[in-house]
Protein backbone atom coordinates (compact mmCIF):
# COMPACT_ATOMS: atom_id res chain seq x y z
CA UNK A 1 0.00 0.00 0.00
CA UNK A 2 1.64 3.23 -1.17
CA UNK A 3 -0.21 5.19 1.54
CA UNK A 4 1.83 3.49 4.28
CA UNK A 5 4.73 5.69 5.30
CA UNK A 6 8.09 3.90 5.67
CA UNK A 7 8.92 6.06 8.68
CA UNK A 8 6.91 8.24 11.03
CA UNK A 9 7.48 9.71 14.47
CA UNK A 10 4.49 7.72 15.77
CA UNK A 11 6.26 4.49 14.81
CA UNK A 12 9.16 5.50 17.02
CA UNK A 13 6.87 6.39 19.91
CA UNK A 14 5.02 3.07 19.67
CA UNK A 15 8.30 1.14 19.54
CA UNK A 16 9.61 3.01 22.57
CA UNK A 17 6.39 2.30 24.45
CA UNK A 18 6.46 -1.42 23.64
CA UNK A 19 10.11 -1.70 24.60
CA UNK A 20 9.39 0.10 27.86
CA UNK A 21 6.57 -2.33 28.64
CA UNK A 22 8.95 -5.23 27.97
CA UNK A 23 11.63 -3.71 30.18
CA UNK A 24 9.28 -3.32 33.16
CA UNK A 25 7.85 -6.82 32.73
CA UNK A 26 11.32 -8.38 32.59
CA UNK A 27 13.05 -6.27 35.26
CA UNK A 28 12.49 -8.38 38.37
CA UNK A 29 13.57 -11.63 36.73
CA UNK A 30 16.52 -9.87 35.12
CA UNK A 31 17.68 -8.71 38.57
CA UNK A 32 17.68 -12.30 39.82
CA UNK A 33 19.70 -13.39 36.79
CA UNK A 34 22.06 -10.39 36.85
CA UNK A 35 20.92 -9.50 33.35
CA UNK A 36 19.53 -5.96 33.74
CA UNK A 37 22.45 -4.28 31.98
CA UNK A 38 23.03 -6.98 29.37
CA UNK A 39 19.39 -6.63 28.32
CA UNK A 40 19.77 -2.84 28.26
CA UNK A 41 16.65 -2.45 30.40
CA UNK A 42 17.60 0.99 31.80
CA UNK A 43 17.98 2.38 28.28
CA UNK A 44 14.68 0.85 27.16
CA UNK A 45 12.83 2.32 30.11
CA UNK A 46 14.52 5.70 29.78
CA UNK A 47 13.41 5.96 26.16
CA UNK A 48 9.76 5.47 27.16
CA UNK A 49 9.41 9.17 27.92
CA UNK A 50 5.63 9.22 27.50
CA UNK A 51 5.13 6.75 30.36
CA UNK A 52 2.82 8.07 33.09
CA UNK A 53 2.94 5.17 35.55
CA UNK A 54 5.55 2.73 36.82
CA UNK A 55 5.13 -0.17 39.24
CA UNK A 56 7.99 -2.48 40.23
CA UNK A 57 8.20 -4.73 43.28
CA UNK A 58 11.46 -6.40 44.35
CA UNK A 59 10.09 -7.84 47.60
CA UNK A 60 12.35 -10.57 48.94
CA UNK A 61 15.06 -10.18 46.33
CA UNK A 62 18.46 -11.26 47.64
CA UNK A 63 20.10 -9.89 44.50
CA UNK A 64 18.76 -6.34 44.58
CA UNK A 65 21.70 -4.23 45.76
CA UNK A 66 23.00 -0.65 45.31
CA UNK A 67 24.12 -1.46 41.77
CA UNK A 68 20.62 -2.70 40.93
CA UNK A 69 19.16 0.48 42.39
CA UNK A 70 21.55 2.57 40.28
CA UNK A 71 20.37 0.76 37.15
CA UNK A 72 16.76 1.44 38.11
CA UNK A 73 17.35 5.13 38.72
CA UNK A 74 19.18 5.41 35.39
CA UNK A 75 16.07 4.08 33.69
CA UNK A 76 13.78 6.46 35.55
CA UNK A 77 15.81 9.62 35.09
CA UNK A 78 14.10 10.81 31.88
CA UNK A 79 10.53 9.92 32.84
CA UNK A 80 9.37 13.48 33.33
CA UNK A 81 5.78 12.58 32.33
CA UNK A 82 5.51 10.04 35.16
CA UNK A 83 2.54 10.74 37.43
CA UNK A 84 2.19 7.49 39.42
CA UNK A 85 5.14 5.63 40.91
CA UNK A 86 4.92 2.44 43.00
CA UNK A 87 8.15 0.74 44.12
CA UNK A 88 8.72 -2.09 46.59
CA UNK A 89 11.98 -2.95 48.36
CA UNK A 90 10.78 -5.02 51.29
CA UNK A 91 13.19 -7.66 52.56
CA UNK A 92 15.99 -6.79 50.16
CA UNK A 93 18.92 -7.49 52.52
CA UNK A 94 21.58 -5.94 50.29
CA UNK A 95 19.76 -2.63 49.91
CA UNK A 96 20.55 -0.50 52.96
CA UNK A 97 19.83 2.92 51.47
CA UNK A 98 17.53 4.39 48.82
CA UNK A 99 19.27 7.76 48.68
CA UNK A 100 20.00 7.66 44.96
CA UNK A 101 16.39 6.76 44.26
CA UNK A 102 15.07 9.80 46.08
CA UNK A 103 17.33 12.11 44.12
CA UNK A 104 15.81 10.69 40.94
CA UNK A 105 12.24 10.93 42.24
CA UNK A 106 12.72 14.60 43.10
CA UNK A 107 13.48 15.28 39.42
CA UNK A 108 10.17 13.72 38.30
CA UNK A 109 8.39 17.04 38.06
CA UNK A 110 4.99 15.60 37.01
CA UNK A 111 4.80 13.08 39.85
CA UNK A 112 1.54 13.20 41.78
CA UNK A 113 1.32 9.80 43.48
CA UNK A 114 4.14 7.91 45.22
CA UNK A 115 4.04 4.51 46.89
CA UNK A 116 7.12 3.09 48.61
CA UNK A 117 7.26 -0.28 50.33
CA UNK A 118 10.23 -0.52 52.70
CA UNK A 119 11.30 -2.81 55.51
CA UNK A 120 14.42 -1.47 57.21
CA UNK A 121 15.32 1.49 59.39
CA UNK A 122 18.32 2.29 57.19
CA UNK A 123 16.08 2.62 54.13
CA UNK A 124 13.66 4.76 56.12
CA UNK A 125 16.38 7.17 57.30
CA UNK A 126 17.08 8.23 53.72
CA UNK A 127 13.50 9.36 53.16
CA UNK A 128 13.46 12.66 55.00
CA UNK A 129 15.40 14.99 52.71
CA UNK A 130 13.91 13.62 49.50
CA UNK A 131 10.30 13.52 50.59
CA UNK A 132 10.28 17.01 52.04
CA UNK A 133 10.85 18.66 48.66
CA UNK A 134 8.28 16.68 46.67
CA UNK A 135 6.01 19.69 46.86
CA UNK A 136 3.75 18.65 43.94
CA UNK A 137 2.86 15.30 45.51
CA UNK A 138 -0.86 14.75 45.99
CA UNK A 139 -0.86 11.14 47.21
CA UNK A 140 1.69 9.33 49.37
CA UNK A 141 1.64 5.72 50.54
CA UNK A 142 4.42 4.39 52.78
CA UNK A 143 4.25 0.73 53.66
CA UNK A 144 6.58 -0.34 56.48
CA UNK A 145 4.46 -3.33 57.42
CA UNK A 146 6.00 -6.07 59.57
CA UNK A 147 9.40 -4.35 59.80
CA UNK A 148 10.97 -5.54 63.05
CA UNK A 149 13.95 -3.15 63.10
CA UNK A 150 12.02 0.11 62.56
CA UNK A 151 11.80 1.81 65.95
CA UNK A 152 11.12 5.41 64.91
CA UNK A 153 9.20 7.17 62.15
CA UNK A 154 10.91 10.53 62.70
CA UNK A 155 12.15 10.71 59.06
CA UNK A 156 8.51 10.59 57.95
CA UNK A 157 7.16 13.08 60.47
CA UNK A 158 9.91 15.59 59.64
CA UNK A 159 9.22 15.37 55.91
CA UNK A 160 5.43 15.59 55.96
CA UNK A 161 5.01 19.34 56.70
CA UNK A 162 6.62 20.20 53.35
CA UNK A 163 3.98 18.28 51.38
CA UNK A 164 1.43 21.08 51.33
CA UNK A 165 -0.52 19.73 48.33
CA UNK A 166 -0.93 16.26 49.80
CA UNK A 167 -4.55 15.11 49.59
CA UNK A 168 -4.14 11.40 50.40
CA UNK A 169 -1.81 9.87 52.97
CA UNK A 170 -1.62 6.18 53.76
CA UNK A 171 0.85 4.93 56.36
CA UNK A 172 1.15 1.24 57.13
CA UNK A 173 3.30 1.19 60.27
CA UNK A 174 3.00 -2.44 61.38
CA UNK A 175 6.49 -2.35 62.87
CA UNK A 176 6.82 -4.61 65.88
CA UNK A 177 9.65 -2.51 67.30
CA UNK A 178 7.78 0.79 67.08
CA UNK A 179 6.85 2.22 70.49
CA UNK A 180 6.09 5.87 69.73
CA UNK A 181 4.59 7.90 66.87
CA UNK A 182 6.70 10.93 67.76
CA UNK A 183 5.48 14.20 66.26
CA UNK A 184 3.21 12.57 63.70
CA UNK A 185 0.18 14.39 65.06
CA UNK A 186 1.87 17.79 64.77
CA UNK A 187 2.98 17.03 61.22
CA UNK A 188 -0.50 15.94 60.15
CA UNK A 189 -1.99 19.16 61.52
CA UNK A 190 0.05 21.13 58.97
CA UNK A 191 -1.35 19.26 55.95
CA UNK A 192 -4.19 21.64 55.17
CA UNK A 193 -5.06 20.00 51.82
CA UNK A 194 -5.38 16.49 53.26
CA UNK A 195 -8.69 14.81 52.46
CA UNK A 196 -7.97 11.14 53.15
CA UNK A 197 -5.86 9.66 55.94
CA UNK A 198 -5.26 5.94 56.53
CA UNK A 199 -3.10 4.96 59.51
CA UNK A 200 -2.32 1.38 60.48
CA UNK A 201 -0.10 0.77 63.48
CA UNK A 202 -1.39 -2.66 64.41
CA UNK A 203 1.21 -5.01 65.93
CA UNK A 204 3.27 -2.06 67.21
CA UNK A 205 3.96 -1.27 70.85
CA UNK A 206 2.38 2.19 70.53
CA UNK A 207 0.03 2.92 73.41
CA UNK A 208 -0.25 6.71 73.79
CA UNK A 209 -2.09 8.34 70.88
CA UNK A 210 -3.41 11.53 72.50
CA UNK A 211 -0.96 13.73 70.60
CA UNK A 212 -1.88 12.00 67.35
CA UNK A 213 -5.58 12.54 68.03
CA UNK A 214 -5.01 16.24 68.68
CA UNK A 215 -3.23 16.61 65.36
CA UNK A 216 -5.97 14.81 63.44
CA UNK A 217 -8.55 17.09 65.06
CA UNK A 218 -7.04 20.03 63.16
CA UNK A 219 -7.93 18.33 59.89
CA UNK A 220 -11.66 18.12 60.54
Amino acid sequence: DSSVLPTHKNYTEVNQRLRGIFAVAAWRQAVEQDAVESLALPALLAADTARVSLCLDFHGSTRFDPAALQSLTAGMANLTSLRWLDLGFKECPKLKSIHGLLETIVALTSLQSLTLRLSSSSQLRTLQDGLSILTTLQSLTLDLGYSSNVTTIDPITRALPGLLRLETLQLSLRCTGLRCLGDLGDSLAKLSALQRLDLDFQWTKVRAIDKLANGIAYLT
